[in-house]
């Protein structure tokens, strides 16, 4: 065990969710390593590109209720980093009338404004589209800043003593009495908890273990 390097915590994939998993771990107090199997900001993965929607609007209110607590957390990742990440410029649904009113009451019962709008009236407020249902629109969904979140995810953990690792793809996963070893190309990692977060690569680093849905295209 001595030529392993010692953490509390490993965490595979260094997108946005293990990156935030890692800074959060640190500021907490606990000593964790990041391991990721391409460079920064690569595009092998579900994290990169300039933006991407940030939603309150929801039918089931359990992710209502998420994206509200997630509000304090980019507040706090912001505050830290000294940069902007999440743009509430305003979500619109449209659709069914009885779906679309579960919506809106979700958002009012998070204490959220939720406007509901005829087609016509939507079609006045924006006119380049086109609404034949009904429509709410909240003015606290938006857009975060995709690559520039993960930067500042992956810069606040280092900041905080995250040891933030690139092309170390993790080769193999052995458990232990008292947590896992795990060996990358330049690395062997010793950690009592392990948290994975490589999205459609789960499957190769856990096989026979999760398998993940066939999609045909």
């Amino acid at each position: 065990m001595s030529s392993a390097e010692q953490f509390e915590v490993a965490v595979i994939g260094a997108g946005a969710m293990g990156s935030a998993v890692a800074w959060q771990l640190a500021r907490r107090g606990h000593s964790v390593v990041l391991l990721e199997q391409f460079g920064p900001g690569h595009q092998q993965g579900s994290s990169h590109g300039a933006t991407r929607i940030f939603r309150v609007a929801y039918r089931d209110p359990t992710y209502v209720r998420l994206a509200t607590e997630s509000l304090r957390a980019w507040a706090e990742l912001e505050q830290e980093s000294g940069q902007v990440l999440l743009e509430q410029s305003g979500q619109i649904d449209h659709g069914d009338p009885e779906a679309i009113e579960q919506v809106a009451n979700n958002l009012e019962a998070a204490g959220f404004l939720a406007q509901r709008l005829s087609p016509t009236q939507a079609q006045e407020q924006w006119p380049g589209m086109r609404f034949d249902q009904a429509v709410v629109h909240s003015v606290d969904g938006g857009r975060v800043f995709a690559d520039r979140t993960v930067q500042a995810l992956q810069s606040c953990a280092t900041a905080r003593g995250v040891t933030v690792a690139f092309h170390e793809p993790v080769q193999t996963i052995d458990s232990t009495s008292d947590g896992v070893i795990l060996q990358t190309p330049g690395r062997r990692v010793h950690a009592r908890l392990l948290v994975i977060a490589a999205g459609a690569w789960v499957e190769e680093l856990l096989p026979g273990e999760f398998v993940l849905p066939k999609l045909t295209v």
